[in-house]
């Protein structure tokens, strides 16, 4: 199981970074056929000298090996400056265009020399390998060898102009850029995910964390629209809220958590649309469910909700309103909104005062469920005062937003307050995949779970304050 995960999650970021590296490879590509184009050709001709030596009678083979002795003298002979100089005068051309333009090369045992010489056309590099040829076979006969004789050399095979240039290569130089380009290519990824630490999936954020995925929120484009499941009861992005409820249900069969803080690393991760899309849920699966607004610094779930924040928590804690005048209701048989009310100056000495504590008191023993809607856990304090006070928490991460090292931040940062960490839920998911394993469309339908509110719009009440 779990090398199938691991194939799966290399495949998964190769094709993320398919792109990154197929991008690498065209330049790559386009870079070698441009140092081809910009790459003056050069053609090489070959013309042999056959190299010998006169002997007295019954010394052939004394001599003979005696002038394969001498043959790296002769090819020296050959690139020497004087050889060129001579070259170049005979044919009338600037010494530069022969000097290192030569190279001659010697066979083990072989007394034949290839001389070897390169230039911008084809007949001026058979030209000049020729020439050289011509004005080194006198000079080879200035050899002796132990004073047994000398050493001749004849021209074997005059170099004829070749048909195609040896530089540039087009196919070589498009295989090596190619080669070049992937390379780059592959060490660009995998700088990247050194230094790239987004979630981007359900396996990262398990790996992240360490801990239980509880929820995967697939994205949708229709949620700006739309940010409420009852919009949509039966796609695939309302049942994973579903899902979400139920698994927060088995947590513990035996004392499953009422008192739930929601939370973020940072903000604008969808903390508080997980918020009321999940109280939603509950309170459509039968249960009483009240949602707490509780980030007095940018709250966002009445405005999800549609309901007015005239009056809430702020108004509550600070003695000005009683619960029950400020509680309202989302729809018909829809969760009980606490609004955040007035936005305090100090959030923080708000909600850890005494007040508060005893007011979260009550509403555990008055709800089934109580949602806390908290601010991002990393740039303010206060979430930590109810994250310890709930039964668990939830940390959202989204998808590809969050940042591996943020998470662990905030696992550290609960870990300190002894608040007990529930599981994550991943929102805006990549939605080919729930992330548990099996696909959207194979799933229970939440039709019957979500059944559509007879209104949409909140209403002021306080019937359901103190009843279950």
């Amino acid at each position: 199981m779990a090398t199938s995960r691991d194939a799966t999650r290399v495949l998964s970021m190769a094709w993320r970074n398919g792109g990154l590296v197929l991008l690498s490879l065209l330049a790559g590509i386009a870079g070698a056929l441009v140092v081809t184009e910009k790459t003056p050709p050069r053609y090489e001709a070959t013309a042999t000298v056959l190299v010998t030596g006169g002997a007295v009678s019954g010394e052939q083979l004394y001599v003979s090996n005696a002038t394969q002795n001498l043959m790296p003298t002769i090819a020296r002979l050959a690139e020497s400056g004087k050889v060129a100089e001579a070259t170049a005068e005979t044919m009338g051309l600037p010494t530069r265009q022969v000097v290192r333009h030569i190279r001659a090369d010697t066979q083990e045992g072989v007394q034949i020399l290839a001389l070897t010489a390169d230039a911008p056309t084809a007949d001026k590099a058979a030209a000049i390998a020729n020439a050289t040829a011509q004005v080194l076979l006198p000079r080879v006969g200035w050899i002796r060898h132990d004073g047994t004789g000398s050493v001749s050399a004849e021209l074997l095979d005059r170099a004829t102009a070749p048909s195609r240039p040896v530089s540039p290569r087009p196919l070589l130089n498009g295989l090596l850029g190619a080669l070049l380009g992937s390379l780059v290519g592959v060490g660009l990824t995998r700088l990247r995910a050194l230094t790239d630490d987004k979630v981007r999936g359900v396996d990262d954020l398990r790996e992240a964390t360490g801990a239980p995925v509880l929820g995967s929120i697939p994205y949708d484009a229709n949620v700006p629209r739309n940010p409420l499941i009852v919009h949509s009861p039966q796609g695939a992005w309302s049942e994973a809220f579903v899902r979400l409820r139920t698994h927060l249900e088995c947590v513990e069969m035996n004392s499953p958590p009422r008192l739930i803080a929601i939370t973020s690393p940072v903000a604008n991760e969808g903390k508080s649309n997980i918020a009321c899309n999940l109280a939603i849920a509950m309170a459509r699966g039968g249960r009483s469910v009240l949602l707490v607004e509780a980030d007095l610094r940018r709250p966002r779930s009445g405005q999800f909700l549609g309901l007015g924040d005239a009056e809430g928590l702020t108004t509550v804690l600070s003695g000005h309103a009683r619960l029950e005048e400020v509680v309202q209701q989302f729809g018909e048989g829809g969760p009980m909104i606490l609004p955040a009310g007035p936005l305090p100056p100090h959030p923080s000495e708000l909600l850890a005062s005494g007040r508060c504590k005893e007011l979260l008191s009550r509403l555990r023993e008055y709800y089934d469920v109580v949602l806390l809607d908290l601010p991002p856990l990393l740039p303010y304090a206060d979430v930590g005062v109810l994250a310890g006070l709930a039964d668990g928490t939830l940390l959202v991460a989204r998808c590809p937003k969050t940042r591996a090292r943020h998470l662990h931040q905030s696992l550290e940062a609960l870990t300190a307050l002894n608040a007990r960490f529930l599981g994550c839920v991943l929102n805006a998911a990549p939605s080919q995949s729930n992330g548990y394993g099996y696909r959207t469309d194979l799933t229970v339908s939440a039709a019957g779970l979500l059944p559509p509110p007879a209104t949409l719009s909140g209403r002021r009440t306080g019937s359901q304050v103190g009843s279950r």
